[in-house]
């Protein structure tokens, strides 16, 4: 996403602007006796921008996760906003929106490579991956399609210059379209959808040819049924998960009709009766130890043998060269290639992974990305995949002076459905590590029990609890050691329970506030 404008917004802001605070309500304590004391975070005393606000439907969170990001706007400290909203209610005036869903022409790239030498590269990338697809999937990938999914990514990455071991090659160099033909727009139309683009353009009255020197498509007007396929970039380019689908594919087609291929079903014909066969074996085994009678079990090993010793035979004569199954060594089996490219093509046909960028508005303070379109695991993979983006760019910027100072503001609604029990989850890497990059993390959700320990011990911004269901009373009292007493005072859009940490202070303690209004 081009960040040029609003960098440019961001390094014109001076030095000695005044430290950023933002209220969150007043003290009701100070109140009732007609003071005014405002309940704050500010950004020259606290430990880090991270806050959670808890409490249930029509408890004040969409509200104040609003008033929140509206004082961080209106401070005009160049600060960029990342509104991940799952629900379609976190609309601000300020804001620019954009939708993902499967009809639109952009996305995002799961696939695209930190180029830091020592933060980024293939590796890191490839297993972020997986990890991510697997936290996302109710049916996780076993050992075998995972070592099969890496090596498969590896070989992607070096047929597009980027190579594992040479962080020399993790930078991308576009070049421009082809320019004899100024009038016309270079495509990227995957192999498998250029029937469907063909006869979306014939339909459409739209010109649409193959440029053979170029090795893409071109048209006149790229409007209409076409705008679904992005421009065309030209010159060394991070792959997307279309490009891995069509790798795949690439693969399991030449091992299916390749030279290969009688040696490659012979093999796994031949191990396919030596499973069957040692199933019987055991059975046989299993009826021996009890002292049942063997003697039919037993005549069906002995006459599967023949088989198994002949398909042997089989497989072995039919290997010419040697080197039949190198591509099985380093993927697999047919059926476990299968399997990935299903997952990968069934990734794709979402429509959010593409390589044409999201249109945001590059000024604007606020980006709301509205997901309500998407599946939760749809969601879960973007939100994922954008935040680790955030993140990287973050780093690569480099640490900020101050303990506070910030640079992005990531808002995370519904946060549980993003918490993952593992340290890589990248939620848990924001909050541990991103203060020092410029990153404010704020989760929203129905409990604080939903989120993580890491989280929770992370979050030295404020705490806001702002009316929660019965059920979880007791579970947030021993979890976030507040007085029960302080708690049950808590008027849902009316009085909240802040709390809010300075540097040096050991014990920071719930108040309640006056948050209406």
């Amino acid at each position: 996403m081009s960040e040029a404008a609003f960098a440019t917004r961001r390094a014109t802001v001076v030095a000695d602007v005044s430290p950023l605070r933002i209220v969150f309500g007043f003290d009701d304590a100070a109140l009732t006796r007609g003071e005014q004391r405002p309940v704050a975070w500010s950004e020259n005393e606290a430990v880090n921008g991270h806050m959670l606000l808890a409490g249930k439907s029509g408890s004040g969170k969409t509200f104040t996760l609003r008033r929140i990001v509206r004082q961080i706007t209106r401070a005009q400290r160049g600060v960029r906003v990342h509104l991940m909203d799952v629900h379609g209610d976190l609309d601000l005036d300020e804001a620019s929106e954009v939708v993902f869903s499967e009809s639109t022409s952009y996305g995002i790239n799961p696939l695209k490579i930190s180029a830091d030498p020592h933060y980024g590269g293939v590796r890191k990338r490839v297993q972020a991956f997986i990890e991510m697809l697997n936290d996302a999937s109710k049916s996780p990938m076993g050992d075998r399609q995972v070592s099969s999914l890496r090596n498969m990514l590896y070989d992607l990455y070096a047929s597009h210059g980027f190579r594992v071991e040479d962080p020399s090659t993790w930078q991308e160099q576009r070049e421009q379209a082809p320019p004899e033909f100024g009038f016309r727009v270079y495509l990227d139309i995957p192999f498998d959808a250029k029937d469907a683009a063909k006869d979306a353009a014939r339909a459409a009255g739209i010109t649409l040819q193959f440029d053979k020197d170029a090795r893409c498509w071109w048209t006149d007007r790229h409007e209409g049924a076409l705008e679904r396929y992005p421009v065309k970039t030209f010159g060394k380019v991070y792959p997307t998960l279309a490009d891995a689908a069509a790798y795949v594919r690439t693969r399991l087609r030449s091992l299916t009709t390749g030279g290969g291929t009688k040696s490659t079903r012979l093999l796994e014909e031949h191990n396919r009766k030596v499973v069957a066969w040692q199933a019987k074996a055991r059975k046989m085994g299993a009826a021996a130890a009890i002292g049942e009678d063997i003697e039919g079990i037993q005549a069906e090993v002995q006459s599967g043998l023949g088989p198994v010793i002949e398909s042997f035979t089989d497989y072995v004569t039919s290997i010419a060269s040697g080197r039949e199954l190198d591509a099985l060594v380093r993927y697999d089996t047919l059926d476990t290639i299968r399997s990935l490219l299903n997952r990968l093509e069934t990734m794709v046909a979402s429509g959010i992974y593409r390589s044409a960028q999201p249109p945001f508005d590059a000024a604007a303070p606020v980006w709301r990305y509205n997901l309500t379109a998407l599946s939760s695991a749809e969601q879960k993979m973007f939100v994922w995949t954008r935040l680790t983006e955030i993140f990287e760019n973050a780093r690569e910027q480099g640490i900020v002076k101050g303990a506070a100072q910030l640079r992005d503001v990531i808002v995370v609604d519904e946060a549980h459905n993003f918490f993952a029990d593992k340290d890589t989850n990248i939620l848990d890497r924001l909050a541990k590590e991103a203060r020092k990059f410029g990153i404010a993390l704020i989760c929203a959700s129905q409990s604080p029990t939903h989120f993580s320990e890491d989280f929770l011990a992370n979050c030295g911004g404020a705490k806001i609890l702002l009316g929660l269901d019965a059920m979880y009373f007791d579970s947030t009292v021993r979890k976030m050691r507040i007085d029960p007493k302080l708690l049950a005072a808590v008027v849902p859009g009316k009085v909240a329970a802040i709390q809010t940490a300075t540097r040096g202070e050991s014990d920071p303690q719930f108040r309640l506030a006056r948050v209406s209004g």
